[in-house]
């Protein structure tokens, strides 16, 4: 009885072996199937990667040759605004030199001398046309170089009125400085901000008129300055607040500047960290340049600086263009 207890232990336990045997064939089977599933996947993934990985490098490879002929038109309209002013600042300078002498030898208050007087208006205003196109031009490419310095708003505001009192004065426009908040400084280019201002406030006397009048003034907001430039002109039609600021838009009823004037004026003071915009009631225009600026009763940080800070292309503040 032993002998046949000790048989059949032997062989339940073969079964059982036999058993698992079949049943590690069958899961050794299963893993087999799933490691060649995985290694199928493994396979189309690795195409897909490779497929994928083939078309971002020829978009990269077409961006970067997209981007480097974007460099060559931008340096290559540079060049051409830096000639053509180059070559108009030769020809109206000589044309200015011939008008200067003939106003020597005209005699004053006759229809001659007025005509001289608006030729030599004239060329100054095409002188700053050119010098608006190369300006831009360097702005939208990253090539101008801004000088930054603090300085008091008043004196700004109170040089742009200097600048340009001789004509409003020939034109019979009253241009005034009006109301400056105290204490106010601005870190910026005082050349740049100061073109910007010019073209304003000629704006406004050419369209302020005989009797017209012009306004600077200048107030802080959180964190910025605003400073103001309001004409008694026509005021520029609401759908035009915007798109006056556009590269060369023209608008023949209202006729307000050359179409790069203002556009300059909004690249100059994005360029700054700033913007510009028209604001104003029918019948008066208030053109305001918003520059980021401190807190003008922080006493101890309104030190100004006889150091200018210089600001290489492409480095530009909050809202600045390459």
């Amino acid at each position: 009885l032993a002998l046949y207890q000790g048989v059949a232990d032997q062989a339940a336990l073969a079964l059982g072996r036999a058993r698992l045997h079949a049943d590690l064939v069958v899961r050794s089977e299963d893993l087999q199937k799933e490691r060649d599933r995985l290694d199928e996947l493994s396979r189309r993934l690795d195409a897909r990667v490779r497929e994928k990985t083939a078309v971002v490098q020829t978009q990269a490879a077409e961006l970067s040759f997209k981007v480097d002929e974007l460099e060559r038109l931008g340096q290559a309209r540079e060049n051409m605004a830096r000639g053509l002013v180059h070559d108009i600042r030769s020809l109206v300078g000589s044309v200015g030199a011939n008008i200067a002498f003939a106003l020597g030898e005209s005699a004053p208050g006759t229809e001659a001398t007025a005509a001289l007087e608006d030729a030599q208006e004239g060329t100054r205003q095409l002188i700053a046309l050119a010098e608006d196109v190369l300006s831009a031009s360097q702005i939208e490419s990253g090539a101008l170089q801004l000088i930054l310095q603090m300085a008091v708003v008043s004196q700004i505001l109170d040089a742009a009125v200097a600048r340009c009192s001789g004509r409003a004065r020939d034109l019979g426009v009253a241009v005034s400085v009006g109301t400056v908040q105290p204490g106010l400084v601005v870190t910026a280019d005082t050349k740049v901000l100061g073109r910007v201002l010019d073209n304003l406030v000629s704006n406004g006397i050419r369209f302020a008129g005989n009797g017209g009048s012009v306004i600077l003034s200048a107030a802080w907001a959180p964190g910025v300055v605003r400073l103001a430039v309001t004409d008694t002109g026509p005021g520029v039609p609401e759908q035009d607040r915007e798109r006056i600021f556009e590269e060369w838009f023209s608008d023949q009823d209202f006729g307000r500047g050359h179409g790069i004037g203002l556009h300059f004026c909004r690249l100059a003071a994005e360029a700054h960290g700033g913007n510009i915009v028209v604001e104003g009631a029918s019948g008066q225009n208030r053109f305001v340049v918003t520059l980021p600026s401190m807190d003008p009763t922080d006493d101890a940080e309104n030190t100004i600086s006889g150091r200018p800070t210089v600001i290489p292309p492409d480095h530009r503040g909050p809202g600045g263009r390459k």
